[in-house]
Order: C-alpha cells, then sequence, then structure tokens
C-alpha cells in the first residue's frame, strides 16, 4: 500500500493563475519553479508526479537525492540522467 503525503503547503491554482513561492522538497520541484520569473502554474505538479513514478519504479531518482544543493543545480540546469529501470 502506498501512500503520498506531506501536502502542508499544498494551494489550489486557478488555469490561469501564477505562484512564486518556493516551497516543497527540491528535489521534487520542476526546473520552472526556479527558472521562471513569471512565476509557475499548476503545470509543475506533473513535474512532480513524474519523479515520484519514476523513484516507485526504478527505485531511485534520476539524480543524487543524499545532496539536496546538487540535486536542485542538477534539476536547475536541466541535466537529468533518466536511466533504464
Amino acid at each position: 500500500l502506498a501512500k503520498l503525503a506531506d501536502f502542508g503547503y499544498s494551494r489550489i491554482i486557478g488555469e490561469h493563475s501564477f505562484r512564486k513561492t518556493r516551497v516543497g522538497t527540491k528535489v521534487y520541484c520542476a526546473p520552472e519553479i526556479y527558472h521562471s520569473k513569471e512565476g509557475y502554474n499548476r503545470l509543475v505538479d506533473m513535474w512532480s508526479v513524474g519523479i515520484v513514478l519514476y523513484a516507485a519504479l526504478s527505485g531511485t531518482l534520476p539524480y543524487d537525492e543524499k545532496d539536496v544543493h546538487r540535486a536542485e543545480e542538477i534539476v536547475r540546469n536541466r541535466k537529468l540522467l533518466f536511466s533504464q529501470p
């Protein structure tokens, strides 16, 4: 049985709304959260879902999760290595 948790920072974002707040676990954040000057929309959630699914299927993240700052740099620079599980 799998459960997703930690929705303490969750907000409902409208279809045409943008946010600028950087919240959540950095290793699951989409590149748009780091790059966009206008802010990000609700589509960044799809990135996070993809990372969760990748981790669930492969047993690892597509970057070194032990070093949060390095993981943030990898996502920021879009240098992910999605290997075959």
